[in-house]
């Protein structure tokens, strides 16, 4: 299964990541498994946080990749290759 986890900001607004538009601003998790793909906003796991503020934004996609990490079902890819 690939996981993707998409940061979006006011600026990338209806932005298109694997056929789904990501409507607004927020953090979303995209889970594709070849045959389907599903796209949902995780905003639900930071009640507390406000997912417009890119500082809390990146936070919430730290610590939502850490999570996807811990469960040993996936591999995290550095966001700089290079």
């Amino acid at each position: 299964m690939l996981v993707t986890l998409v940061s979006v900001s006011g600026s990338d607004r209806n932005t298109t990541v694997s056929n789904h538009v990501l409507p607004g601003v927020g953090l979303y998790v995209i889970e594709q498994d070849g045959i389907t793909s599903i796209a949902e906003s995780i905003e639900v796991f930071f009640p507390d946080s406000d997912l417009t503020i890119k500082s809390d934004r990146d936070e919430a996609f730290d610590e939502y990749s850490e999570m996807l990490v811990d469960t040993d079902q996936y591999i995290a890819i550095p966001k700089r290759l290079c």
